[in-house]
């Protein structure tokens, strides 16, 4: 299958250049970003494909929250940085046994608000697969205020341990 990268920006950035770039093969839709935030979003997919996730955290602001949607051990809302990284980045990278990487397949942004249809690869380490759902986020500053994950919550069982936090 072929997607082709079309864009409506109503900014001077080229979403579908970036996500061209970003991951191959990705589709952009309707784009209107404020400027401040553009380059961020595109950042972290650039960064994410090559298996580097530091610059998404750098983006988190410091109150931001992180909601997993569902009805999994850890599904909740997770509300600030230090939370988000304690509570939910530590315990679900732990049980990766390879660098986690994200390819976006298709991104739909208007606003502040920013949809990321992604596929994560990753494996745990009871050897299954677990590839990361799709998210909206919602940045301003080039910071990400909120995050909501949409995800496969029988997948999330099978191939997680439950979280434990200290």
């Amino acid at each position: 299958m072929s997607w082709s990268c079309t864009s409506t920006a109503l900014t001077s950035f080229s979403w579908a250049s970036a996500c061209e770039a970003a991951s191959p093969g990705c589709a952009v839709f309707r784009i209107a970003l404020a400027p401040s935030s553009v380059g961020v979003p595109w950042m972290i997919l650039k960064r994410l494909s090559n298996g580097n996730g530091q610059p998404f955290m750098d983006a988190l602001a410091d109150d931001a929250r992180w909601t997993v949607m569902g009805a999994s051990p850890w599904s909740r809302t997770y509300e600030g940085k230090s939370t988000i990284m304690d509570d939910l980045m530590r315990p679900l990278f732990s049980q990766f046994v390879d660098r986690y990487t994200a390819r976006a397949t298709r991104v739909i942004a208007e606003d502040d608000v920013v949809v990321i249809e992604a596929r994560g690869q990753v494996t745990t380490k009871s050897g299954k697969p677990y590839p990361r759902p799709t998210a909206t986020s919602r940045f301003e500053d080039g910071k990400v205020l909120h995050l909501t994950e949409y995800l496969d919550t029988e997948l999330v069982t099978e191939a997680l341990e439950t979280p434990t936090t200290g």
